[in-house]
């Protein structure tokens, strides 16, 4: 048993999915701590603002509260207690307050503000008495609120995340069963074919291109199915058609080496006349086999179908005054050229002129049509109808196929190898044209063939 390891296309296809997943999981994470990141900066930046301006009011009410004086920082004995706003006392910063541009306090001593400390000014009465520069510092509880809220939203994202991947995983196996599932059953049939096992189900697919692929398959397993019976049939036709000739040559030697019997002239017409038989099997065998493969090539030259028929009747002149059955041609022209293989349309005359003579009784009469084919595409159609017993509906469809035989022991006595319609068939095909029949049982039958304006001249 073949190992699925993988190399089988679902495991890679899961494989290819799930990579796709977490990647754009990932990308997904990043990018989402990355707002995060900005969004809580943003507010922090914020709530650090709002704490310089509430020591910045804080400020000015105790300037006013001293008498419009500043004497109180003096008074301050560690800076580390000053203003504690929101957790944040301003002590456990660096700061600077000045006063018309000059330094009342700072902390620590001599202290730089930089272009990126925190400005405040501390007004009173709609007038600017001082400024308040201070370090942005986050106080703690800010901190713990920020990372808190970074904690949560990570968690959060990575469930999400986790749900995402656990979803499409889950999407991506039924699409992929559904997908998949007729192409396993597909593989089933196919190997069931190479077993000689044609009639296998093949799924319907629901999706177009999946469906595409399982009707050509279903096409292709019908033919093949029509292939194996054909060959099957042929086989049980040739070996049908092979014993009895070869019986009876068989039982003629063994009672001649048995004493049974002397050598006679008849003896040896019986002989020949089935070898004679077997011959005509093969040789139509072959012909049939050739047209139907493509092997058969014609040679094509301009000829007159009127003269044609014509010569035909000639041939079967004998044959029909010796049995008294007249032969006439029917045409609407006087003539007409076509562009066809000469000894191949002659042979297709021959097997119908034959067929005909066959069923015809003696002082019957066969007659051959000529006449424009006046049915959608145009072209000529020939027929020629005998005036035997004729034939029921439901044979009529079966009758070009070879060894077909609507009276086995009746064809049998009339000779022939029961190839010679199918045969026909192929030519008049091979020609660009269809053949046809019809039959009034009790009327007799009519036989002909079209071939297409294209090949008219």
């Amino acid at each position: 048993m073949q190992r699925i390891g993988f190399h089988s296309l679902r495991r890679r296809l899961l494989f290819l999915f799930g990579l796709l997943a977490i990647f754009i999981g990932l990308i997904d994470f990043a990018g989402s701590q990355l707002v995060i990141q900005q969004e809580l900066s943003v507010y922090t930046e914020h709530v650090r603002q709002d704490q310089i301006d509430d020591w910045a009011r804080v400020l000015s009410a105790l300037y006013v509260e001293h008498g419009d004086s500043w004497t109180f920082l003096a008074l301050i004995r560690s800076p580390k207690s000053l203003f504690p706003i929101d957790g944040l006392v301003l002590g456990h910063t660096q700061y600077r307050i000045l006063s018309n541009h000059k330094v009342l306090i700072s902390y620590p001593e001599n202290v730089k503000p930089q272009s990126t400390w925190l400005t405040s000014p501390i007004v009173v009465m709609d007038q600017s008495i001082g400024t308040l520069f201070v370090r942005p510092t986050v106080s703690p509880p800010l901190a713990q609120l920020s990372h808190q809220l970074f904690s949560f939203f990570s968690l959060l994202q990575g469930f999400c995340i986790i749900v995402a991947i656990t979803l499409s995983t889950l999407i991506a196996i039924q699409v992929l069963r559904r997908v998949l599932q007729p192409l396993e059953q597909l593989t089933v049939a196919a190997k069931g074919i190479t077993q000689h096992i044609f009639d296998l189900p093949i799924p319907v697919g629901e999706d177009r291109e999946v469906a595409e692929v399982l009707n050509a398959f279903r096409m292709m397993q019908t033919h093949l199915t029509m292939v194996q019976e054909a060959r099957e049939r042929l086989l049980a036709d040739v070996m049908h058609e092979l014993r009895t000739p070869i019986t009876i040559i068989a039982n003629q030697i063994e009672s001649v080496q048995l004493g049974i019997s002397e050598l006679k002239d008849e003896q040896l017409t019986v002989l020949y006349d089935e070898m004679i038989r077997m011959g005509t099997v093969l040789s139509d065998l072959q012909q049939l086999s050739d047209a139907q493969a493509g092997v058969l090539k014609l040679n094509v030259s301009r000829v007159d179908l009127v003269e044609l028929l014509v010569n035909m009747r000639e041939i079967y002149q004998v044959d029909c005054k010796v049995r008294g059955i007249t032969c006439t041609i029917d045409s609407e022209l006087d003539s007409e050229w076509s562009l066809i293989d000469r000894r191949r349309v002659t042979q297709v005359l021959v097997n119908l002129m034959t067929n005909a003579m066959k069923f015809t009784p003696d002082g019957g009469r066969i007659e051959w049509h000529l006449r424009k084919n006046r049915d959608r595409g145009g072209g000529i159609q020939i027929a020629i109808r005998d005036q035997g017993l004729g034939i029921a509906a439901e044979h009529l469809p079966y009758l070009f196929e070879r060894f077909y035989r609507v009276d086995h022991s009746r064809c049998r006595d009339t000779g022939g190898s029961g190839l010679g319609l199918a045969i026909v068939k192929e030519i008049v095909e091979q020609h660009g044209g269809s053949v046809f029949v019809k039959s009034i049982q009790g009327e007799g039958s009519t036989f002909g063939f079209t071939l297409p304006a294209s090949r008219l001249e």
